[in-house]
């Protein structure tokens, strides 16, 4: 507080009763506010992407950057639901987690390579060493990503695929 020059202040009329902490700050002006439209790139044409993650807050925060930038997108919290939404829906790119119970990403990737789904696998996970890019490749992962994904990186791979 004082590196923001402000003051702290503690009071107490002693045990079991209480205490009173008082933060004060210097006033300074609002700061101005500005509406700018946002203009988010969109691709020439969009993907229809199925993004399987169990983790909610993967899946969700990466579904709200793919949608805002043009494409249409799909959820599913595990490999079986990933499955059923691949087959039901014909996606052009399928976004998938490794770790997940009932059936990994490996599996996953196996089961739709099996039905000759034709869709490019981009594996998403925090598996990122050497081995484990070679057994995405295995299982039939078109590309390998380590979590946190690079947005660029991710960004350049849906280019490449469009």
């Amino acid at each position: 507080v004082e590196m923001h020059g402000g003051t702290v202040a503690i009071e107490s009329d002693g045990p079991g009763t209480g205490t009173t902490v008082v933060a004060r700050f210097p006033a300074i002006d609002p700061p101005v506010m500005m509406t700018v439209p946002l203009r988010v790139p969109k691709h020439e044409r969009a993907s229809r992407i199925v993004i399987v993650d169990d983790d909610e807050d993967v899946r969700e925060s990466l579904r709200l950057l793919l949608s805002r930038k043009g494409h249409i997108v799909i959820t599913a919290d595990d490999g079986p639901g990933g499955l059923e939404c691949i087959v039901r829906e014909h996606p052009d790119i399928g976004i998938i987690d490794i770790a997940m119970p009932r059936m990994d990403g490996y599996q996953l990737a196996r089961q739709v390579r099996a039905l000759g789904v034709e869709i490019f696998l981009i594996a998403l996970t925090g598996y990122g060493q050497p081995d484990d890019k070679t057994r995405a490749h295995d299982a039939g992962f078109d590309a390998h990503l380590t979590k946190p994904a690079d947005v660029d990186r991710l960004e350049a791979l849906l280019t490449a695929v469009v």
